[in-house]
């Protein structure tokens, strides 16, 4: 058996650091939800609310998600972040399309601009800080 190529090692091994970087969005996007969630149950908040506190949580998660990604590959910031980004617009895209009714094309192109845009500037600064 021939030993596998190095350039394929390095896919795969990209690979599982976005993933990985994906899936630490997605539950700092749990956590925020559920924390912004319980704030809002102990006082009273209008029903506008829950938009807010649904657009901070996707940008906490997309921030989270681009420096982790970043971070575990090295470099390459911006466009490892955005790409990041967009990995984890997709699930949201999937999990929002299962568990609601569809949305506009226009919440649709938000939440991908903002997770691409926050995912690129939180790889950049991945990227420029230490280790």
């Amino acid at each position: 058996m021939k030993p596998e190529s190095s350039e394929n090692n390095g896919i795969g091994k990209k690979l599982i650091q976005f993933c990985i970087g994906t899936v630490s969005g997605l539950i700092t996007a749990t956590i925020t939800a559920l924390l912004l969630s319980f704030i809002m149950t102990l006082s009273i908040v209008p029903d506008s609310m829950t938009s807010i506190a649904a657009i901070i949580s996707s940008i906490f998660a997309a921030f989270v998600c681009g420096f982790v990604t970043v971070k575990l590959i090295g470099s390459g910031g911006l466009l490892y972040g955005a790409v990041s980004g967009l990995m984890l617009f997709a699930v949201h895209a999937v999990l929002s399309l299962i568990f609601s009714s569809p949305c506009l094309l226009m919440d649709f192109l938000i939440a991908l601009l903002i997770d691409t845009a926050i995912s690129a500037v939180g790889g950049v600064i991945a990227v420029n800080t230490g280790k």
